[in-house]
């Protein structure tokens, strides 16, 4: 059984169908390894997703067999819609005072 059909089987429907607009919507990235982050369209929200040896885990802390965010990973990697993240960009504002 694939990734995709596991995370299926234990994933609540209400939270199947969120997993699919979070994937379609590109919002899952490749940290590294079998890391993830999920964007949540139109909020704020980032969550991790780790997958290891068929396991997952997320830190949005649903306890459910799997939740969106997990689901979103297993759509987006079956289908191909998994982009790599983008190293956070820190900015520096120096100012010199009188």
């Amino acid at each position: 059984m694939d990734f995709l059909s596991r995370v299926r089987a234990v994933a609540p429907r209400n939270l199947y169908d969120r997993g699919v607009v979070y994937a379609r919507e590109q919002g899952v990235s490749r940290r590294d390894g079998e890391n993830f982050v999920v964007r949540v369209p139109g909020r704020a929200d980032v969550l991790e997703v780790w997958t290891n040896l068929g396991e997952w885990d997320c830190t949005c802390g649903a306890e459910v067999g799997a939740c969106g965010h997990v689901v979103a990973v297993a759509i987006a990697l079956a289908e191909g819609l998994v982009s790599q993240a983008k190293a956070p960009e820190i900015t520096y504002l120096i100012r010199r005072d009188p």
